[in-house]
């Protein structure tokens, strides 16, 4: 088999790895942005914009679990006496909505809780 032949008998994600790989391998610094960092290099989306709001509310880049947190969201949708989120529906992430937590967060770790009680590691 040729190379060519390989690559087609490739899934596309496998594909894309093997192109990440390769970059990596040619020295090329590969860039992760933020949602918000996507939201303001197209300012014109509207998907990018909700992902932005979400992952501002629930606490950015904090910890590894904030796409959990935007699927499972507690805020709720919005009601007549304008609390909750007008953005409740169309918030990112929903795919996750009653999976089990990250493990990170159900150790508390960065839930601001520690092994000795306290909510601060310096009391």
């Amino acid at each position: 088999m040729t190379i060519e032949n390989q690559s087609n008998d490739l899934s596309p994600l496998e594909r894309a790895r093997r192109v990440m790989a390769e970059r990596r391998a040619a020295g090329e610094m590969i860039r992760h942005l933020t949602p918000v960092q996507k939201s303001i290099a197209k300012p014109q989306s509207r998907t990018l914009a909700i992902a932005a709001n979400c992952y501002t509310c629930q606490g950015g880049s904090a910890d590894s679990g904030v796409r959990w947190r935007i699927g499972n969201c507690t805020v709720g949708p919005l009601k007549e006496d304008e609390s909750g989120c007008a953005l409740f529906a169309l918030r990112p992430y929903q795919r996750l909505l009653g999976r089990p937590a990250p493990a990170l967060l159900t150790r508390g770790h960065l839930a601001g809780d520690f092994e000795d009680g306290s909510a601060d590691a310096g009391e």
